[in-house]
């Protein structure tokens, strides 16, 4: 395992937000943000393969902040991740037993 999957798995173990730059081909929108990682899953996407992903809550940082809102990450486009020493509560949409999550490598536990 990679240091950076290593890192994002401590943070969700231990409810703290990750700094890190997200640098996706094709997206006007690379820059550093801020976020509570809550897990990190393969996504069946049939059109583009499987892809290893995190689902976050965006607290600031480059695009959009939605403190309400789970977004997806594809692990791949992560770079420069740090843990911060700032806790998180758990998203109320945040399903651990989603369907999308049936290849789950970690999840923040309630």
């Amino acid at each position: 395992m990679n240091s950076i999957f290593k890192k994002i798995r401590k943070a969700i173990e231990e409810k703290k937000q990750i700094k890190f730059r997200y640098e996706k081909p094709d997206d006007d929108k690379w820059g550093e943000r801020i976020g509570n990682p809550h897990t990190i899953f393969i996504s069946n996407n049939t059109d583009l393969g499987d892809h290893k992903k995190i689902d976050l809550v965006q607290i600031s940082g480059v695009g959009s902040n939605d403190p309400n809102r789970l977004k997806q990450y594809v692990f791949d486009y992560i770079k420069d991740v740090e843990m911060l020493e700032t806790t998180f509560e758990i998203n109320q949409h945040y399903n651990p037993n989603a369907p999308s999550y049936e290849k789950k490598f970690v999840g923040v536990e309630k």
